[in-house]
Formats: C-alpha cells, sequence, structure tokens
C-alpha cells in the first residue's frame, strides 16, 4: 500500500512537471542596455537585462510556464520562428510580420498595446544650438541618424535635413563636435521621462517625443495554435503589470558613455534600435 502511494504521488509530481509549458524564445546576442545585457550565447543570471527580468516574472505570474532563452543576431531570431524552430521573439508591429508572428491584438486587429512589454519614446537630443533653432524655428535643422533608423522617417522633410551615418558612435560624436544639430535618443519608458542615451550629461532631450515605439511578446503560429491559452494568459498578465520602474532600475544603473571624464566608444548598435 506504502509503495502505491509513493508510486503514485510521484507520477501525479511527473505528471505537474510535464505540464509545463516551455517557450523558446529567442533574443538578441548583442548588449544593448537596458534590454539585454551581455553578449554572446550566454544568458546571465544575474542583471539579464529588463526585458529578460520582467520575463522570467511572468513565469511567476502565469501557472506551468516556462521560459528557455536562446541568444542569436536578431535576423537569426527571426528566420528560426518562422521555422518553428523557437517559439517566441520580442518584436515591434509590422503588418508583413503577421504572416509568422502572433501578436496581442485587438477586436478590430490592431496591436493591443496595453498587452506590450515596452513602450519607449524616442526625442531629438542635442546641446544648446539644438534648443535654440527648436524654440526660434529656425529651420532646417539638421540631424545625425545612423543608417535603417526608422524613426527618422517621423520627421518632417521640411524642417529636417538626415545626415546618415555609419553607426551611433559616429551620430553622437557629430553632435558634440557641433557638426549638426542633434541626433535621436531613448527619453521615455512607459511616459516616464528617462536619459537613456549617450553623452547624457552634457546633451538634453527634447519633449515630447517624436516617436513611441512598443515592443510585444510575439509567438510562432505553430505555438499560437497549440498553447493559445498560455499566449493568452502571458499577454494579459503582461496588460496588468506595471513594468517602467524595471527598466528605469536598469537605466538608473547603466553606465553610459560620457559619464564619465573618460569618453570611451560607443557600441555600433543603438540601444534604440531594438524590438526593430
Amino acid at each position: 500500500m506504502r509503495f502505491t502511494l509513493i508510486s503514485l504521488m510521484f507520477l501525479l509530481a511527473c505528471c505537474q512537471v510535464a505540464a509545463k509549458v516551455s517557450v523558446r524564445l529567442c533574443y538578441e546576442d548583442k548588449h544593448i542596455p537596458p534590454f539585454f545585457l551581455g553578449n554572446g550565447l550566454d544568458v546571465p543570471q544575474e542583471n539579464p537585462g529588463a526585458t529578460i527580468e520582467i520575463l522570467r516574472q511572468l513565469e511567476t505570474q502565469v501557472d506551468d510556464v516556462q521560459f528557455q532563452f536562446v541568444r542569436k543576431p536578431w535576423q537569426r531570431c527571426l528566420y528560426e520562428i518562422k521555422r518553428n524552430r523557437v517559439d517566441a521573439v520580442i518584436a515591434s508591429y509590422r503588418p508583413s510580420r503577421q504572416d509568422f508572428l502572433a501578436y496581442p491584438l485587438n477586436d478590430d486587429g490592431s496591436p493591443d498595446t496595453l498587452s506590450s512589454i515596452s513602450r519607449l519614446g524616442t526625442c531629438l537630443v542635442g546641446m544648446s544650438q539644438l534648443q535654440n533653432a527648436i524654440a526660434e524655428q529656425v529651420y532646417p535643422i539638421n540631424l545625425a541618424v545612423p543608417r535603417g533608423y526608422s524613426v527618422a522617417e517621423s520627421v518632417g522633410s521640411d524642417k529636417y535635413t538626415i545626415l546618415n551615418t555609419d553607426s551611433q558612435s559616429d551620430a553622437f560624436e557629430l553632435v558634440l563636435k557641433g557638426k549638426v544639430h542633434g541626433t535621436f535618443g531613448l527619453c521615455q519608458v512607459d511616459g516616464k521621462a528617462v536619459a537613456a542615451f549617450p553623452y547624457r550629461r552634457q546633451l538634453k532631450a527634447v519633449y515630447p517625443p517624436l516617436d513611441i515605439s512598443f515592443g510585444y511578446l510575439t509567438f510562432s503560429k505553430q505555438f499560437r495554435a497549440l498553447h493559445a491559452p498560455t499566449a493568452q494568459a502571458l499577454w494579459s498578465s503582461l496588460s496588468t503589470t506595471e513594468l517602467h520602474h524595471i527598466y528605469i532600475a536598469y537605466i538608473n544603473r547603466q553606465s553610459y558613455p560620457g559619464d564619465a571624464q573618460d569618453s570611451s566608444r560607443l557600441p555600433a548598435q543603438a540601444p534604440w534600435q531594438v524590438f526593430d
């Protein structure tokens, strides 16, 4: 009788473990604070970045869910999820991606921004000459922008002249040298003002943000079909959880180029390009 009871308890425990839904999530293999920290394939156990910390928190809020994190270059993550080799990625909304990504949607088919994992504001960033030019409406205003940065489309061509650069480093160096009026920087998280850009002691952001972008926890079509209640539960949890304090905590303890007296080189990839 005792053996039977023990066996039954063991089987029940095994069933509970087996009932957990494993979510293989692929994310960027580059150091992109405050979202992802560390480079390469390793997932840090401590201080992994705000986004990973939020996902780990979701595991405690949604029953029987466990994330397995995989780090790869962004384009590789998209390639893998198209082929159902991973189950989820964090991505901005693009209509073309609905062919292979399942987003949280409203009844009218638009993305449900309340269920996003991030809401980021991008501002013009510069020194006093930028502030003066905007206040006095002296146009055109010259901006240095890394190539491929889509938020540049949010500024009117009649008021702004865009100088494309090869990297974020080049853009900020042109601003500091006075060659251009400004560039772009992350200035708001979930409606809260932040200074999450290089040389934030010397440069100021111009509010309100020119662009608000949302990052979503998205799933492969296959995963969504097999685990619809799990996907919905995760989105629902995100919609009712305050997240901004996690991002802001990482921003406040993050050291950005220009915070110290030395001017270390900037990473080639801009922090605000994540979830693109």
